[in-house]
């Protein structure tokens, strides 16, 4: 047992650490398995993982993802707009200068 729970701690603490790479990274880490909360090595596997926000409320989760989906999508228009307005500049610029 002890062998199969420290692979899985690593497995997990991997898996999370694609997740979250930098500080400005967000996402949800799901265990839908509910031994994590019940089995006695649960505590060893949480603590495997970075400190991470942890609920079991189905609605918190699901109010978090749509939060994480609004601000990547805010992030997708700014960037959108800052590379028109780039495009705008530089035919601008090569239109004074042509």
């Amino acid at each position: 047992m002890a062998v199969a729970a420290t692979h899985a701690a690593l497995l997990m603490a991997q898996g999370a650490g694609r997740l979250v790479r930098a500080s400005g990274d967000r996402g949800v880490v799901a265990v839908l398995d509910p031994r994590l909360a019940t089995a006695r090595y649960g505590s060893y596997l949480k603590a495997s993982l970075p400190d991470f926000w942890y609920t079991t409320d189905r609605n918190q989760v699901r109010k978090s993802l749509a939060a994480i989906d609004a601000a990547a999508r805010q992030t997708e228009t700014r960037q959108t707009e800052t590379r028109q307005t780039e495009t705008r500049q530089t035919e601008t610029r090569q239109t004074e200068t042509g």
